[in-house]
């Protein structure tokens, strides 16, 4: 009987795998910001309540993530979240639980909500990192997993970071010193101050991580400095990101009336259609100026102060006009809400009828801002430049993460956080 009930178990087991894509078992495996249920929405996280944060705490201090999430035609199971750390490379620390949280791993999330006279129907839940039963004792970068019965099946997890302050970091961002990537990528120069640290080997105690616009598609990773000074290490060895477009945006916090980028919308007995102006290729154009909000998006109903249980999710259609398929290349709707990670949920199919790419998106409403990642088949690379441009203009923030690892030390401590603006 055992026997037999194992080879149940390891049936089962097997069947739930494979029922993941190649991107969820590689998500899984490498600990990336990943949704693996496609009833989940609206996976937001807000520092001490300001919606544009990056999810950043200090160790030891007064800031809290706020976690936020919808199951869209729930009916309000109980899902639990745990915490994992892990070193600068994100595999799993080898500290034990005790040893980097104090209190309890494993928690239920304590707030779940109905949504309120919404034609779509949805269950909203929320929590708190850290709170009175689960704070982090060490620095570094941790996975936060949020899952129903088995955290190795996740409904979706993101990576979040604890930083103790120990080290300065000075970060500017500068037009690119080699001459032919001058008008398309920036030039991120840095020097952190190690006074503080017992440095022997560079290499292989130490490691620079600076991404653009908290991006981790879109990131440096530099193991050496080009000299040190004293206490100084200066990183400004030509390290170069493509400086990219400003995000492109539209407007949903209202669907009365047609806000900014919106071409139509239809108010329908179970759903709401709202479409997207169509978006045309910028990698052949001039660079425009414009105010973005680097990528992020904003949960918000103008009637309602609730907008958190009261927004309406939409079937939002978007389009970029192209006269022809790209061949060997796919497209995808990119932001914040889904890491910037490329999603079948999101991918643009070319109509040839229309000619034009499309592609149809459940979305709460708010404001976003968005891009069109541009995937090489062949090269299985981003290639977004033909799409989106590079552009030296282009407003950016940048984010300087310093690990340090003692001797002796079994984790990647993070050590120091520097960020400046590439607005000239």
């Amino acid at each position: 009987m055992k026997f037999l009930f194992l080879i149940f178990f390891l049936f089962n087991w097997n069947a739930s795998l494979a029922q993941w894509s190649a991107n969820d078992s590689s998500a899984f495996n490498k600990n990336q910001s990943y949704i693996f249920f496609d009833d989940i929405g609206s996976v937001k996280l807000m520092v001490n309540g300001v919606p544009t944060s990056n999810p950043v705490i200090a160790l030891a201090s007064s800031d809290a993530i706020q976690f936020q999430f919808d199951e869209i035609n729930g009916n309000g199971i109980q899902y639990n979240f745990k915490l994992l750390h892990c070193n600068a490379d994100w595999s799993r620390s080898e500290l034990f639980e005790n040893e980097y949280l104090s209190g309890f791993n494993n928690l239920p999330v304590p707030i779940i909500q109905n949504s309120m006279n919404t034609k779509v129907r949805y269950v909203h839940y929320s929590f708190t990192f850290p709170n009175v039963e689960m704070r982090p004792l060490v620095s570094g970068n941790y996975l936060m997993r949020v899952y129903i019965n088995d955290d190795t099946d996740p409904a979706w997890q993101v990576r979040i970071y604890v930083v103790d302050q120990r080290v300065p970091i000075s970060l500017k961002a500068n037009r690119s010193r080699v001459s032919s990537k001058y008008t398309t990528h920036h030039q991120l120069d840095a020097e952190v101050t190690v006074a503080k640290l017992n440095i022997i080997e560079i290499e292989k105690q130490c490691l620079l991580k600076i991404m653009q616009n908290f991006r981790e598609d879109k990131a440096l990773l530099l193991k050496n400095p080009r000299v040190q000074i004293g206490e100084k290490l200066i990183y400004d060895n030509t390290q170069v990101l493509p400086a990219g477009n400003e995000f492109r945006d539209f407007d949903i916090r209202t669907i009365r009336v047609k806000a900014r980028n919106i071409a139509k919308i239809e108010i329908l007995p179970e759903s709401n259609e709202v479409t997207v102006e169509p978006d045309k290729l910028r990698g052949n154009s001039s660079y425009s100026v414009l105010r973005d909000i680097n990528g992020k998006y904003t949960i918000e109903f103008n009637e309602t102060n609730m907008s958190a249980t009261d927004a309406e999710y939409c079937h939002v259609h978007f389009s970029l006009e192209l006269k022809a398929p790209l061949v060997d290349h796919r497209l995808y709707i990119v932001f914040e809400g889904n890491f910037y990670v490329p999603d079948t949920k999101y991918e643009l199919k070319f109509n040839y009828a229309k000619e034009r790419y499309e592609a149809s998106v459940f979305l709460k409403q708010g404001f976003y801002n968005y891009l069109i990642k541009d995937i090489s088949v062949r090269k299985n690379s981003d290639d977004t430049d033909f799409i989106e441009g590079n552009y030296q203009a282009t407003e950016n923030e940048y984010q300087a993460f310093f690990y340090y690892r003692p001797f002796s030390g079994r984790y990647d401590q993070l050590v120091g956080l520097g960020t400046t603006s590439s607005e000239w």
